[in-house]
């Protein structure tokens, strides 16, 4: 299986992020302040602000020189900040996952698959999010090394090899009910030269917005793709903006 470069650079950074300690400090800080033990509240925002405040065009050249570690123009550069912030997210230690007993899963575009193929998701719990309009809401996730990505789980029949996985869990205690939205993730194709992403930004008002790109043969994209909400009646609205 040939998976693009781009892929592999993101999955090292994963792997070795104390090569980056500034950026290691940023998202620590931004994530975890006053944050003593791992099931207290995460607050909000959560995500990666250089979603909202970087203008990404529709699409951008890939320089061939441009690496996970020395990024090349201002989109890369962006682009890069933006893992690497994911990288580090998912490697907050677990937490104790509340007890489930009954499951709906809450498709955001075509993701079927990958969120019901997922089953790990009651045991990675990293983040308890503040509580809203009758949920509690849990962001868990997994992600995958060189040597399981050959048996991950994950893989899917449209041939999509999943190196990373967060999903937002909207629990409801009284009747031990989920919701599971897929708002993470990375994949590759067993057969191709580029990858594919999906990020998330959840507002201080629990406005969560998913962002969706591609990288491979010399050029990126990245752009907003759906808006979700929580409504006064717990109903979950998601909206595709085209």
């Amino acid at each position: 299986m040939r998976i693009y470069s781009f892929l592999f650079l993101s999955i090292i950074g994963l792997l070795s992020c104390r090569s980056n300690d500034k950026n290691k400090v940023k998202v620590k800080e931004t994530l975890t302040k006053n944050r003593s033990i791992y099931d207290e509240f995460t607050r909000l925002p959560f995500g990666s602000d250089v979603l909202i405040s970087h203008i990404f065009p529709n699409g951008w050249d890939t320089p061939s020189e441009s690496n996970y570690n020395n990024p090349v123009g201002p989109h890369e550069k962006a682009f890069y900040e933006i893992i690497k912030f994911y990288n580090h997210l998912n490697k907050i230690e677990y937490i104790t996952a509340p007890q489930f007993s009954e499951f709906k899963y809450l498709n955001i575009g075509e993701d079927t698959l990958i969120t019901k193929n997922n089953t790990q998701y009651k045991n990675s719990i990293r983040y308890r999010l503040p509580d809203f309009d009758g949920y509690q809401c849990y962001y868990a996730s997994n992600y995958y090394t060189f040597g399981e990505i050959e048996k991950n789980p994950i893989s899917t029949k449209d041939f999509k090899q999943y190196m990373s996985v967060g999903n937002l869990i909207l629990y409801k205690k009284e009747t031990k009910s989920a919701s599971i939205l897929n708002i993470l993730n990375s994949y590759a194709y067993q057969e191709g030269d580029y990858n594919c992403y999906r990020f998330f930004f959840i507002d201080k008002n629990m406005k969560i917005k998913i962002f969706e790109g591609c990288a491979g043969e010399g050029s990126c994209n990245l752009k907003l793709t759906h808006e979700i909400r929580i409504l006064s009646n717990a109903e979950i609205s998601i909206k595709e903006i085209k």
